[in-house]
């Protein structure tokens, strides 16, 4: 509209023409259109609202990052913790396979002490064993060569001489019968 007047009175080249020839005109009147419709649909407070909204999210989440740099913080003690405990059962551990393998090797060394104990006494009755064995040998072969020498001593003649000196004692059966 501005633009039509402009064009038909082009005689009288004033301030107001070149307000209108430049952009400013054009500049100002988009101005003037959005801050009408920024009133009309009230965008200001909805962008109040939204710029609210947003700090508010800001807020929740620093609060949120700050409760979980604190639970992070906590988790680092107790890890440090954790460590301390884990260094002290390990040392415990360590004493207690120490003291068990002390008594294994105590109970080996006296296992391995009766067992020594009792191979000497199967060795000395072994040997005694052997000893009766032998002697019972000795025995034997001796009664034999005994019942050897005797037997060559003792020949035929003094065997009649030994069976009628037996004969002779003993009571006639003729005189029994009477």
């Amino acid at each position: 509209f501005f633009l039509i007047l402009h064009s038909e009175a082009k005689e009288v080249y004033t301030l107001i023409d070149r307000i209108l020839d430049s952009n400013l005109f054009n500049v100002l009147l988009v101005l003037l259109v959005l801050i009408f419709v920024a009133k009309k649909f009230n965008i200001i407070s909805k962008l109040d609202q939204q710029t609210d909204q947003i700090a508010n999210d800001v807020h929740k989440s620093e609060r949120a990052k700050q409760a979980a740099l604190s639970a992070l913080e906590d988790a680092k003690k107790k890890m440090a913790g954790i460590n301390e405990e884990i260094d002290l059962l390990m040392a415990d551990s360590e004493k207690s396979a120490q003291q068990l393998a002390d008594k294994i090797i105590e109970k080996a060394n006296q296992d391995a002490e009766k067992i020594g104990l009792n191979t000497k006494k199967q060795i000395e009755m072994k040997k005694k064993s052997a000893a009766l064995a032998v002697e019972q040998k000795l025995f034997e072969d001796s009664v034999e060569s005994a019942s050897g020498i005797l037997n060559a001593a003792y020949n035929k003649d003094l065997q009649k001489q030994d069976i009628t000196d037996f004969i002779e004692k003993l009571p006639d059966v003729s005189e029994r019968k009477q």
